[in-house]
């Protein structure tokens, strides 16, 4: 059986210009988007690390378990994150085997997939929509993004 892998909820980081596009072939993939918790009054740490933007300021910061929302990634699909939504929140993807989605409830409350109406594939915006199950497989993620500085080697003659 396939091992999959799960990526932790992560950013990018301030290496690359504020704007990541991800082209998935293969498989289709949930692309789940969290944010920091709120730093309390009695982790004044915590307070300074919020006001740096930098990438170490991060390191250490509680991240919300519950995704702010999800995107169903489908085969050939491309997504561009870019401003706040890169600067300052995480992605992941689970390493499931297959993806569950339940049906929604009477207050209309399910996993949350922000692009539910603009799935392509018929079959896939009904599972989403109305709860059941989409088997992965194979996926290949091709990520382009605009280094802001790139050091200079020197070139073998």
């Amino acid at each position: 059986m396939q091992e999959l892998t799960r990526t932790q909820p992560h950013e990018d980081g301030p290496a690359y210009h504020p704007v990541v596009a991800t082209l998935s072939l293969g498989s289709h993939a949930v692309f789940h988007y969290y944010r920091y918790k709120p730093p309390t009054a009695s982790d004044p740490e915590a307070a300074t690390e919020a006001s740096e933007p930098d990438t170490a300021s991060t390191r250490g910061r509680a991240i919300d378990p519950s995704p702010i929302f999800s995107v169903l990634l489908e085969p050939r699909s491309l997504v561009i994150t870019r401003s706040a939504l890169y600067q300052a929140h995480l992605h992941g993807i689970d390493g499931v085997h297959t993806d569950v989605f339940p049906a929604s409830t009477e207050d209309g409350s399910s996993m949350r997939i922000a692009n539910a109406d603009l799935l392509a594939d018929e079959g896939m915006r009904d599972v989403v929509k109305n709860g059941g199950r989409l088997v992965r497989g194979p996926r290949y993620s091709l990520t382009c993004r605009d280094v802001a500085r790139v050091a200079a080697l020197p070139v073998k003659r």
